[in-house]
Order: structure tokens, then C-alpha cells, then sequence
């Protein structure tokens, strides 16, 4: 009964947040599942309605609740580590679970001809071993507005004005920190720098 509660008021505050403009809500959402031992966790959701596009859902996901006082946003897999675990751990999702042929939204877009990832400059390479080249003979080098969608196995391109395929349209959710924007990731490392060169300063 707790768990239809939470999933039943994560829903409510979406569809209150999202506006009476857009039809598509979230039907389903599964438990967050950490990954690893980071402070990220990623979930699982079903979208209900006529707006489940790239441009819809991304503004439903990120109207969602906070968890653990993580924003949400499409998931982002940055690197291979990221993508092998979502790879081997999908299935474990408490709740809905993708289907055989399901597809869902993720957090990458084509900008001008290249995929990035949200919330930063890292990109999906062209000639990356995960794009389905079968079911559709992609990436395009300059297929603007298009978003990414996620095979669990596979990517694909996908206007992002049609919904993405599947019984429903779907999503993999994350909450916590996307990718960190270039200035941010730049101070990083430029604050690192700093507190070496004074403690050589004052070692000497």
C-alpha cells in the first residue's frame, strides 16, 4: 500500500506540474535503483498520452518529485561503465519493466549533427557500437531535432516530435547530477590546481 501511495503521488504532482496544455502523464514509475554507490539513481517510467515525445517527456521527468533531494531529468549514460550497468541492471527495476520491444526516451539529442548528452558537452560518437543500425540505418549526421531513445541494448533516433514506440511511451529517469556543465567541470579542476600550488607554497 506504500508503495501505490508514492507512485500515486509522484504522479499526481507530475501531471499538477507538467500544466492541463499537455496530455501525456505518468502511468507507472518504478523505485529508484542506485548505481553503485553514488548519490544517482535511476528509475523506469511509463507515459500515458498523445504528448510522450523527446520534448514532452524531458519536461515531465524533470517536473517529477524530488528522491533523496535529487532533481530528476532522462537519464544520462556518459561513459561505458554507465552504460554496462544500465545494461546488466534494468531488469532489477521494482515495479514496470521495459518490454521485448519497448523503447524509452533518454537524455541525449542531436545538436547541429552531433549527440550530446544533457546538461553537458560530452557526446554519443557516430560510429559508437550501440547505435542500431537495423531498425534504423542512423545516426544522421544532420538530423536535426531528433532525440535518442534507448532499446535497453541498443540506441536510436527518433524525431522528437513522434512518440517514442512501445504498449506505452517510456523513460529512463535519473536523479542526481547529469553530466557537469564544461565551466563547472573547468573550475573543478582549476580549484584542484590551486590548493596544490599553496600547499607546495606554504610546504616550502
Amino acid at each position: 500500500m506504500k508503495k501505490n501511495r508514492t507512485e500515486f503521488a509522484l504522479f499526481l504532482g507530475a501531471v499538477l506540474a507538467a500544466g492541463s496544455t499537455w496530455a501525456a502523464s505518468i502511468s507507472a514509475l518504478s523505485d529508484p535503483l542506485q548505481y553503485g554507490s553514488q548519490n544517482t539513481y535511476f528509475a523506469y517510467a511509463e507515459i500515458l498520452g498523445p504528448g510522450n515525445t523527446w520534448d514532452g517527456v524531458k519536461a515531465l521527468v524533470e517536473a517529477l518529485p524530488a528522491y533523496n533531494g535529487l532533481s530528476a531529468h532522462l537519464a544520462v549514460f556518459p561513459d561505458e561503465q554507465a552504460y554496462d550497468w544500465m545494461v546488466a541492471n534494468y531488469s532489477s527495476f521494482s515495479g514496470p519493466t521495459p518490454g521485448a520491444w519497448d523503447q524509452a526516451w533518454i537524455g541525449a539529442f542531436n545538436n547541429a549533427g552531433t549527440y550530446e548528452w544533457i546538461g553537458g558537452a560530452v557526446t554519443i560518437p557516430s560510429d559508437s557500437p550501440h547505435w542500431n543500425t537495423t531498425w534504423n540505418p542512423l545516426p544522421q549526421p544532420n538530423a536535426a531535432n531528433h532525440g535518442v531513445v534507448w532499446m535497453f541494448g541498443e540506441y536510436g533516433d527518433v524525431l522528437t516530435t513522434e512518440p517514442a514506440s512501445g504498449t506505452l511511451g517510456n523513460a529512463v529517469v535519473q536523479y542526481g547530477n547529469a553530466i557537469p556543465e564544461p565551466a563547472t567541470s573547468l573550475m573543478l579542476v582549476l580549484g584542484a590546481g590551486l590548493i596544490a600550488v599553496t600547499r607546495r607554497w606554504r610546504q616550502a
